[in-house]
């Protein structure tokens, strides 16, 4: 018996195997199809969302609408577990591309003191802008991963970009609200800076991304030059101060019997008026440090030439940062600008420190004074409080209290 094929059968045969050959591609394409949309899906499930960036290894991506107060208790327990177990054999990761200089790497202890600064500082801000954020944090310590992952300079990377995050926060709103977040901003943007120089000296300090000042919505920061003048030609030179009578030391007058006395008017944070007491201050502060510099100047000249041209320039630049100032207000309520001003009597010991030891209340009082502000001069304050917070740090040696 024959097992060959019936010669129409095999001619049947050879007619369908183009069409049997067609078949199995489609069937192999279509089961990789599958394969391609069920893998896209699970990568989709795993990665990042709502275009979120990945963070690092062992770390969950922060979502876009998490704002930045909700993201202090997670800092404030990476804080709490590196500045707990110091690891001095952890070699420290650059920030920026700049590793550590000296003996900042391996086999150098991890700063405590700077670490401890942190944990302070970021745990003040939870306090006062996340209520229960401490029971947060507490929950968030077993997660966090361990601190010798990045180390100290990865540390202050994560405090210097909260503290930005704060401080752009701070712009987009106003009152007692814009002063917590810019003070607490500010705070933390410095605290991240004096731990990277800690480790990795002024350079590592210097890599850290600086606070941008822009208004809401802006690309970049406005020209100072520009807001100044502006603010100017719209500022009410004229009238009495919002919170004095118009007559300084004289009581106010009372309508006649019978008669209702008129509204008070309502001076809130978007009303100009409310920010003349806070620049006004400001302005103050600024004439009395320029004149504190300006003795130092005076009292270094031939003796120390180097910190007598530092104190000159900083009294120039103090100066000018006060007549800006003093040309918003009106001239009822300006700042009481004096011949001379006292000094704290050991001044003739380090004139420059002494002097720059003022930068701290020229800080607080430009925070304020930024919180009641017109929006489009908040940025421009902002900065002058961040310029006047890094001399008190530099200069003076003064890490200032601003949360």
């Amino acid at each position: 018996m024959s097992f060959l094929p019936h010669a129409s059968a095999a001619r049947r045969g050879a007619g369908d195997r183009p069409l049997r050959r067609a078949l199995r591609r489609c069937r192999r394409a279509a089961g990789l199809g599958i394969v391609v949309a069920v893998v896209a899906g699970l990568c989709t499930a795993a990665g990042p969302q709502n275009g979120a960036a990945p963070g690092p290894p062992g770390e969950v991506a922060n979502p876009p609408s998490r704002t930045a107060e909700e993201l202090l208790p997670g800092l404030l327990a990476a804080a709490e577990r590196m500045a707990a177990r110091p690891d001095p054999g952890t070699e420290s990761e650059p920030v920026g591309g700049v590793a550590p200089v000296g003996n900042a790497g391996r086999g150098r202890p991890w700063p405590a003191p700077e670490l401890s600064a942190v944990h302070s500082v970021v745990g003040r801000h939870v306090d006062l802008l996340t209520p229960g954020g401490r029971a947060a944090a507490a929950l968030a310590l077993p997660a966090v991963p361990d601190p010798a992952a990045a180390g100290p300079l990865g540390l202050a990377a994560r405090v210097a970009e909260s503290g930005n995050a704060l401080v752009s926060a701070s712009l987009a709103t106003e009152g007692t609200r814009s002063r917590a977040l810019l003070g607490a901003g500010l705070e933390e943007a410095l605290a991240a800076r004096r731990l990277a120089a800690a480790v990795g000296g002024p350079r590592a300090a210097d890599a850290l991304p600086s606070p941008v000042f822009a208004a809401p919505g802006a690309a970049d920061p406005a020209d100072p030059d520009a807001v100044w003048d502006a603010a100017q030609a719209a500022a009410a030179v004229d009238g009495a101060c919002p919170d004095a009578p118009d007559k300084p030391g004289s009581a106010p007058v009372g309508p006649p019997p019978g008669v209702a006395p008129d509204p008070v008017p309502d001076v809130g944070a978007s009303d100009p008026r409310a920010a003349v007491p806070d620049l006004a201050a400001a302005a103050d502060a600024a004439y009395r440090l320029a004149y504190a510099y300006q003795v130092a100047g005076a009292r270094l000249g031939a003796v120390r030439p180097d910190e007598a041209d530092l104190a000159w320039a900083s009294a120039r630049s103090r100066e000018v940062l006060a007549h800006r100032l003093e040309r918003l207000v009106p001239a009822a309520c300006g700042p009481r600008r004096l011949a001379a001003y006292s000094l704290p009597p050991d001044f003739g010991v380090a004139p420059v420190a002494r002097a720059a030891a003022g930068e701290e209340q020229l800080a607080a009082a430009l925070r304020d004074a930024a919180a009641t502000a017109p929006d489009a001069l908040r940025p421009v304050l902002a900065a002058e409080a961040w310029r006047a917070a890094l001399g008190a740090v530099h200069r003076g040696d003064r890490f200032p209290r601003l949360g």
